[in-house]
């Protein structure tokens, strides 16, 4: 089984088409989403609408948990929404909706292998796990989580750690900003547990 791995598009459209239509070239059988669909990009709206009908699973990142209070503080404070800087990030209300009902984390059940998906940890979703944390933190999490495999996303680092028989998995960010995404994504074949990260650009 090929499970294709996203995470922090943050509104770049273009690369989210790279990352499924690699997925499409390597016959993934089902593509899910480590969170953070919107902001910093311009292209929120279209990247929530093809995640949607594409029905990828996807739970919410920090950007998405913050997006519909950003959008309110722009409204009560009169915001000139004109502005450039403003206005690419303004969501329609049924994006906004799909963000506030995004859960905060997934379990899925592959190959006989307990499979948790969660944004930051499953403790905290903007808490950063990079492959150079303490490897206290790892086993912490491992003996908490009831998982085999965890796959996270949020620190834009693809990641490959095995702790306490456990798989940390992050397939980096999609999204292009040379300073802040690394612009990959991942293929996890079951039950080999295989994990290759892709490069987009």
């Amino acid at each position: 089984m090929k499970i294709g791995i996203l995470s922090d598009i943050h509104a770049d459209l273009a690369a989210l088409q790279s990352a499924l239509s690699l997925f499409e070239d390597h016959d993934v059988d089902l593509t899910v989403c480590c969170g953070d669909l919107v902001d910093r990009g311009a292209d929120g709206d279209a990247v929530v609408d093809l995640i949607k009908s594409r029905q990828v699973p996807c739970i919410a990142g920090n950007h998405d948990r913050q997006a519909p209070l950003y959008q309110k503080w722009i409204t009560e404070n009169n915001i000139d929404a004109r502005d450039p800087n403003i206005s690419a990030r303004l969501l329609t209300e049924n994006t906004l909706q799909f963000l506030r009902d995004l859960p905060d984390d997934l379990r899925f059940e592959w190959e006989g292998l307990r499979v948790l998906m969660v944004h930051g940890t499953p403790n905290r979703i903007d808490e950063y796990l990079f492959p150079h944390s303490p490897s206290a933190r790892f086993k912490q999490i491992a003996m908490d989580a009831k998982a085999d495999i965890i796959l996270s996303g949020h620190t834009h680092t693809p990641m490959a750690v095995k702790q306490r028989a456990v798989y940390f998995y992050n397939p980096g960010s999609v999204h292009r900003n040379a300073s802040r995404g690394s612009n990959t994504c991942a293929i996890l074949t079951l039950p080999e547990r295989k994990f290759d990260v892709l490069n987009l650009s």
